[in-house]
């Protein structure tokens, strides 16, 4: 992925701004993605269903959720029983293996919901995660991990 701009001025804008609110998942400006990745977990506990969305478009373009949701090419609806935390469990792995970076519009290719409000937005074949308006970025695409068997059918 090639980010615009000086990467040491978008990082130092990024902690600016992290200064000034606190992560909207986790208690306290700072934390680790792992612990961001716990508290999402924690959320997942509370959720009965996990909407996937894909979107197989090419080129340049930027969508909401509600217009990636609306298009999207393949949806995926589970039902986890009375704790989606068990069956995300490699999807906030993958979150806790990403580092925290500066958000970027555009490329939206996969959409997580559940029926708590859990929201996690892709983009960028699926290396940038969204996360209440916060952005990570893992080297490994996350549709690795939801278009496999073990994902679609454990």
């Amino acid at each position: 992925m090639r980010m615009r701009g000086d990467l040491s001025l978008g990082i130092l804008c990024l902690v600016a701004a992290l200064a000034a609110r606190p992560f909207a998942v986790t208690a306290s400006h700072g934390e680790s993605t792992q612990r961001i990745a716990d508290a999402l977990s924690l959320q997942l506990t509370g959720a009965k269903v996990v909407s996937v969305f894909i979107l197989s478009w090419t080129g340049s373009y930027h969508v909401s959720d509600s217009e990636l949701k609306k298009n999207a090419s393949v949806v995926v609806q589970r039902k986890c029983g009375s704790n989606c935390s068990n069956y995300m469990r490699a999807v906030t792995k993958h979150l806790s293996n990403a580092r925290s970076v500066p958000c970027q519009d555009g490329q939206e290719d996969v959409l997580i919901e559940t029926d708590n409000g859990v929201s996690l937005t892709y983009s960028y074949s699926g290396r940038l995660i969204r996360v209440d308006g916060d952005c990570y970025l893992n080297s490994v695409g996350v549709q690795r991990i939801i278009q496999t068997p073990e994902f679609l059918f454990q």
